[in-house]
């Protein structure tokens, strides 16, 4: 009786799946930092605080690899190298960066920063691979 009053709904669960995010153009250094955020339409994107899921990792390599545990739906990535390790993503006078960095869908800014439309992808398969480029 006592385990019949405990039939209460389960509460609704979200299954995480391996989304691997490949990161290349990477310079490796003994100092330097990729930096790789998963945003999703809801998110700060291409903010760094304002990610939905991050992985900072040194960059030994010049690709890096990651995998995110996540949901299937829809995201953008957003990928920097920290070359001087200051924890940011160092700008020039105009405000564009000059340390190497890249987005998803291979977009590339020119006279402004992208939007998440422009670098959203989606996610709908175990193991999907997501390549980020990094140039200057």
């Amino acid at each position: 009786m006592a385990i019949a009053c405990l039939g209460t709904a389960p509460a609704q669960q979200t299954t995480s799946h391996q989304l691997w995010i490949y990161v290349t153009g990477v310079i490796p250094s003994d100092i330097a930092k990729v930096n790789i955020g998963l945003y999703r339409s809801i998110d700060n994107f291409p903010k760094r605080e304002g990610t939905y899921k991050h992985h900072i990792v040194h960059a030994s390599n010049d690709t890096i690899k990651v995998k995110f545990e996540v949901p299937f739906g829809e995201y953008a990535v957003a990928a920097t190298l920290d070359v001087n390790a200051n924890n940011r993503l160092d700008r020039n006078s105009f405000g564009y960066p000059i340390e190497p960095f890249g987005f998803s869908r291979g977009f590339r800014p020119s006279m402004r920063g992208p939007r998440f439309s422009e670098c959203a992808f989606q996610f709908v398969r175990q193991n999907q691979l997501i390549y980020v480029r990094l140039s200057d």
